[in-house]
């Protein structure tokens, strides 16, 4: 079964648009089309990988499980994890496409805030969420975990499992299993977007059909769960922490070998994956992987990325900058469903909880030059986690605020603004050219009289500071919204919420509907949150139960214009990916930043 996605068919004018910018681009870029070089098609090797026994083991339970299931033993490999041998030939063949990412991911859990490095790794490889978005459809559809859904209550929807399927170390696939996995994340205690977003619960019904339970109407359950990954419950129940986060066990088409710290990651196709029918799907999307054994390595320099394809050494890579396309021989740009901005602390800092400062800040920026000088017009400026044409979002909030010195300057002098330092933290290599993009922001700053500070962060301090947000205190600490202790930076996270006054964050809207993104930017319950508001919280809780047909655009509406008027996130630019490729590898990237391996294929 499919379901179209809320505003799919107002928002693809838009994203063609998008494309037809970045493909001139790519041809002037070229020389209008001109041949690229070719590379030697590589030798066949034959590679049999063997699988690290801590995915394989099964140790004993130590948590209850919210299902009956028999208790397991403990392996003598999970009881002493040993390392796998990796591959022993890793040149380029027709059994093995070598992939290098931007940085060496933090983790290798699909439950773990991480990095775009891991989700391109976990999300859709070694793990595959319950409900699948086809792109060229803009459809939603049934995984290898799911035959189909129905909606029987206002706060129930059942999904109905596809048999015979299992997690990567032959745990089954069941309603138990789903049912666990489910509660866990629906749990707004334990921090999973899942629960600070939509509160919910697992029942079982029968063995292959399962219940997925809300604390309030939720119409737009299968959108949400196709970012909602599952692990095999009594590995993760019975793993050590250091395991479960660099490993997974789920039920996509790759399985993992080896991950060697500062070196490589290694994994091969899941012989037991059970593919999607054709008849259930309109694209190839989830067909059993072609290619079947993967190597990931890592280099943060794009032009080094760009040189390893042309030199043999690599295969595939992505988020290179415009300046690497002429020395690359295959690249494919691709606008994403997500806006490269900043968490603001509407909060805490003194300054910043006042709307009239925050519009200071926009107000100084000049975005379109910006887009303009470093990516020489290749995006548009964007204010808000949307684009123009998704349920709720129009050309008022849509829009870029106006340059205005003269009005920033004005602004900071009604709020008393007497130099107060405003720190930028960010990272670099999630999109192209981050640390210009600061610079710049600060820099229009300067000339208007605000003292802002840029500080790159390595990732992990970079993330600590995000995830500190009000949820901390809300959802973590059972705090009324209305209490003064709201209006108090959190204490019980690693990070320093008082330190972020702008965090950098790419928040991305995959299910076409501006719930998602206001429900992380704008939610007391989410652990990332710098807002929280009794009257937004409301109108957000409301929107978040009410269907397209009983007035939930008009509500999304409410939601975006506060977030654009009151300045409650500072969006900069549509991101958008350049992937890059050798000629004889296809792939067609996806727009929702998703890079199933499974879909690359050696075209001889």
């Amino acid at each position: 079964m499919g379901n179209k996605f809320l505003g799919s068919k107002a928002l693809i004018p838009s994203f063609l648009v998008a494309v037809s910018c970045l493909t001139l681009l790519i041809l002037a870029a070229c020389g209008g089309g001109a041949s690229a070089p070719t590379v030697a098609s590589p030798p066949t090797t034959v590679v049999e990988p063997t699988i690290a026994p801590e995915i394989k083991g099964i140790a004993p339970t130590v948590a209850s499980v919210a299902a009956t299931k028999p208790a397991a033993t403990k392996s003598a490999a999970a009881a002493s994890p040993t390392t796998a041998a990796p591959p022993a030939e890793v040149s380029s063949g027709k059994d093995l496409v070598r992939v290098v990412i931007p940085a060496e991911p933090d983790n290798l859990s699909p439950w773990q805030t991480g990095s775009a490095e891991t989700s391109s790794i976990v999300g859709h490889n070694l793990g595959q969420p319950m409900v699948w978005l086809d792109i060229p459809t803009l459809e939603l559809g049934p995984t290898t975990s799911t035959t189909g859904w129905e909606q029987t209550a206002p706060d129930r929807w059942r999904f109905f499992l596809r048999p015979g399927v299992k997690f990567a170390n032959g745990e089954p696939w069941n309603a138990a299993a789903a049912a666990w996995n489910i509660t866990l994340q629906g749990d707004p205690k334990e921090g999973f977007p899942l629960g600070s977003r939509s509160p919910a619960r697992g029942e079982v019904v029968d063995d292959l059909t399962v219940d997925i339970v809300c604390v309030s109407p939720c119409p737009v359950v299968p959108g949400e769960m196709t970012r909602v990954h599952h692990q095999a419950p009594e590995w993760f129940q019975s793993s050590p922490e250091d395991v479960r986060d660099t490993h997974t066990v789920g039920l996509g088409p790759y399985e993992s070998v080896e991950y060697k710290s500062g070196q490589f990651f290694d994994m091969t196709e899941y012989k037991d994956f059970v593919p999607v029918p054709d008849s259930e799907v309109t694209s190839r999307d989830l067909h059993r992987a072609s290619i079947p054994n993967v190597r990931y390595v890592w280099r943060g320099e794009t032009t080094v990325r760009a040189a390893m394809l042309q030199a043999g050494e690599a295969d595939y890579t992505y988020l290179l900058n415009i300046e690497d396309i002429s020395n690359v021989p295959k690249a494919i740009p691709t606008p994403q469903w997500e806006v490269e901005g900043f968490y603001i602390d509407t909060l805490w800092h003194p300054m910043l909880k006042q709307v009239k400062f925050r519009q200071a800040l926009v107000h100084a920026i000049n975005c379109e030059e910006i887009v303009e000088v470093i990516f020489q017009g290749a995006t548009i400026c964007t204010p808000i986690p949307a684009v123009i044409g998704m349920p709720g979002i129009d050309e008022e909030n849509g829009s870029y605020w106006t340059y205005d010195p003269a009005l920033s300057r004005q602004l900071l002098k009604e709020v008393g603004y007497n130099g107060e330092e405003i720190r930028i933290i960010g990272r670099s290599g999630r999109v192209p050219k981050q640390p210009e993009v600061y610079e710049a922001m600060a820099g229009y700053w300067e000339k208007v009289g605000i003292n802002g500070k840029v500080e790159v962060s390595e990732r992990n301090l970079w993330r600590q500071i995000r995830n500190c947000g009000v949820g901390n205190i809300v959802a973590g600490e059972g705090v009324p919204i209305t209490s003064p202790k709201v209006h108090e930076p959190p204490t019980n996270c690693k990070g320093t919420a008082d330190s972020g006054h702008l965090i950098e964050f790419t928040p991305e809207w995959p299910t076409l509907d501006f719930w998602r993104p206001a429900s992380r930017l704008m939610n007391c319950n989410y652990f990332q949150s710098r807002v929280c508001d009794p009257e937004t919280q409301a109108t957000l809780d409301k929107a978040g139960s009410t269907p397209l047909e009983e007035g939930r655009a008009d509500l999304l509406k409410k939601l975006a214009d506060q977030m654009k008027e009151e300045v409650m996130f500072l969006g900069v630019f549509q991101a958008f990916e350049i992937h890059a490729m050798v000629e004889d590898l296809e792939y067609d990237p996806r727009p929702d930043q998703v890079v199933r391996i499974a879909e690359m294929r050696w075209l001889k």
